[in-house]
């Protein structure tokens, strides 16, 4: 049974080796998820993943292998199992009575909602993680299990991709070993910099995790007038201060965490001589879904606390050419720069360690917001998105390229709103 089973597991790194992302619309019928246990941190998470197209695509298209593997083992992919049978709990709007579609007395506001369900299988997985400890009963950082579920995913990915390439043997571990470490860069006027890339054996195993969410900041040392070394940090959630009196939206934000600090008694390590210099963080690489996390829950010194300030954000997003860095001003066109908005969750309550999260997605079927609080699901109108009531806070934000959601099947123009 076991040789089965890997030659299945090879087979699965080949066609994740492989994956290209596919960005078309699926219109499917909402279901709440039932919280008995504080989950809430979780089943947020899990509404915003799954409101975004190329996410449930990607874990659509995988085999839906529900308990252990054949010949009894133990899964090497227990998180992927899990969120491949998450997403085949969700029906598409296709799948609709068709009288149900026809009744002429249903009024547009209503929206067919399927049975909530209890996604336990996730739960568990998570319980039995040993990298992130999390107890049933108690509430955790919806960002914080955001990059745990990422994470894990790309790690389990990259298992099975590599399944693939050991069969090329040797070579590709002496490969793997050149690319991490430093590397001489000539930027434009033909200076060189001494770039490091904060990363391990991914840089050669890219998983279609990676190729969905993953994005690079770049952090610069400038000296006369020159870029000394870089520093390459990849991310999946953007990690952004808003503890600045002078923020007050998005932009702000963005433009206030990707400006420059000057460095006191920096030496040149080309001429060895005291230079002033400044430190500047920017961004390398655009993802496809770009994922924000607005740091509400900072630590005092003694307690966690909660920053309630109100910060305003579109549902049009343009990323300024001014926090990319050198290499990238030039390398995204306008469109390139242009997100879209599909999900916000939110913290309700003014305590960190407590509270309650909730996400609003957007729903490409009803062409429409949809406000998921565990087992409700009602519509929302786009005012209670961006304007919400004082105690719930936008937490994360996650934007769509907006160049991906054009073309056949992606995109707006497969809307299928229901004519009741």
């Amino acid at each position: 049974g076991s040789a089965q089973g890997t030659r299945e597991q090879v087979a699965l790194g080949g066609y994740l080796k492989k994956y290209e992302l596919n960005h078309a619309v699926a219109g499917l019928i909402p279901r709440g998820l039932t919280n008995r246990s504080n989950w809430c941190f979780v089943n947020s998470i899990l509404q915003a993943l799954l409101a975004c197209p190329p996410f449930y695509n990607l874990f659509k298209g995988l085999p839906n292998v529900v308990g252990l593997q054949p010949g009894g083992g133990v899964s090497r992919t227990p998180m992927l199992d899990a969120v491949v049978e998450f997403v085949n709990e969700f029906k598409p709007l296709e799948a609709m009575n068709k009288n149900q579609r026809k009744d002429r007395g249903r009024r547009r506001e209503d929206i067919q909602v399927d049975n909530a369900f209890e996604p336990n299988y996730v739960y568990n997985v998570l319980v039995a993680s040993k990298s992130w400890k999390v107890e049933e009963g108690r509430q955790e950082d919806a960002e914080e299990l955001l990059s745990h579920l990422l994470n894990v995913l790309d790690e389990e990915m990259r298992s099975l991709i590599k399944l693939t390439q050991s069969t090329a043997g040797i070579q590709g571990n002496q490969n793997e070993a050149q690319v991490s470490g430093e590397w001489q860069e000539i930027n434009s006027k033909g200076k060189s910099c001494i770039t490091r890339r904060v990363m391990d054996q991914s840089t050669t195993t890219r998983t279609p995790i990676q190729a969905l969410c993953s994005g690079l900041t770049r952090s610069s040392v400038i000296a006369e007038n020159c870029e000394t070394s870089a520093t390459l940090q990849p991310f999946f959630t953007l990690q952004l201060d808003i503890q600045s009196p002078d923020v007050n939206n998005l932009q702000e934000v963005l433009l206030t965490n990707f400006t420059s600090e000057v460095l006191e008694g920096y030496r040149n390590p080309r001429s060895g001589q005291l230079a002033d210099a400044s430190k500047t963080l920017s961004l390398e690489d655009l993802p496809p879904v770009l994922i924000l996390h607005l740091k509400r829950m900072v630590y005092d010194g003694h307690t966690e606390q909660k920053v309630m300030k109100e910060i305003e954000f579109p549902v049009d997003l343009v990323i300024s050419r001014d926090i990319l860095s050198m290499n990238c001003k030039t390398k995204y066109t306008s469109k390139q720069r242009q997100y879209k908005l599909f999900a916000v969750v939110y913290h309700n309550g003014r305590e960190a360690t407590k509270g309650h999260y909730v996400t609003d997605i957007y729903h490409t079927g009803y062409s429409g917001w949809l406000r998921c609080d565990d087992n409700l699901v009602r519509l929302a109108t786009e005012e209670e998105v961006v304007s919400p009531v004082p105690h719930a806070t936008p937490y994360i934000l996650f934007y769509r390229q907006r160049e991906t959601m054009g073309g056949p099947g992606a995109g707006d123009k497969t809307k299928h709103f229901i004519n009741f």
